[in-house]
């Protein structure tokens, strides 16, 4: 498909923002993969987590606010609808109550995305929905990952099960589809089950990223003492300033 050819999002400056079906980013809804370069997937689910559901309403939710997004990159300039033809290709049918069932749901959706060749972008929904994503989307040669997460996700079991929002990336390696020494966690803040929590991302090398680290880099060791050194020092030239 020429690019002049491709089906372009809502314009929003012809179109008001309220008028129409809610899509991704007012893109078009395509249900014919063979003519879509990159997928904009819903995975409405919310059955693997322990609390505070309603991750299920994400993709619903992100297509309305998503109606704000206008069309070109203010900083790159790049006006990437005209690169090839990116579509929403709708979600995924999910089952309200079977979190095996969705599972399998979700892994097939993407395995037909694979089998045409269309690059996914996908909201969901919880974290368990890495797991089937990653294990259709394997050709072969593991991924390397940025995760940008409180937690690594990477506990053994939750509640006694073994599929769910805490075990995901743990799976995904032992299953061989994530490469560790190219999987980088990134924000890791939240507080721990037990002090064995992270000790699989470091036993099989995963390069950590949590914010403690980040802030002893930034700040030192001391970072409470060093402010107030930095402080100190500050009202020192307040002071003479003054004189």
């Amino acid at each position: 498909m020429t690019p002049d050819r491709f089906e372009l999002p809502i314009d929003s400056g012809t179109v008001a923002r309220f008028v129409g079906v809610a899509t991704f980013m007012r893109a078009p809804l395509i249900e014919d993969l063979a003519r879509v370069d990159v997928g904009l997937v819903g995975v409405p689910f919310d059955l693997g987590l322990a609390y505070r559901p309603g991750s299920r309403h994400g993709p619903a939710q992100v297509r309305e606010a998503s109606r704000l997004i206008r069309r070109i990159n203010p900083t790159t300039g790049v006006f990437p609808f005209e690169l090839c033809q990116v579509a929403d290709v709708g979600d995924v049918v999910t089952h309200p109550l079977d979190l095996l069932a969705s599972i399998d749901a979700i892994a097939a959706f993407f395995r037909r995305l694979r089998e045409h060749d269309v690059r996914p972008v996908a909201m969901g929904g919880d974290h368990a929905i890495t797991l089937p994503i990653l294990r259709r989307l394997f050709a072969g040669t593991p991924f390397g990952v940025v995760q940008i997460d409180s937690h690594a996700d990477t506990l053994d079991e939750f509640y006694g099960t073994r599929i769910n929002h805490a075990t995901s990336f743990r799976r995904a390696t032992e299953e061989g589809l994530i490469d560790p020494a190219r999987v980088v966690q990134v924000g890791l803040r939240g507080t721990q089950w037990g002090r064995d929590d992270i000790a699989f991302s470091l036993a099989s090398g995963c390069p950590l990223g949590d914010a403690l680290h980040h802030l002893r880099r930034v700040r030192g060791d001391r970072p409470r003492q060093r402010h107030r050194r930095d402080h100190a020092r500050r009202r020192r030239r307040s002071d003479l300033r003054q004189l």
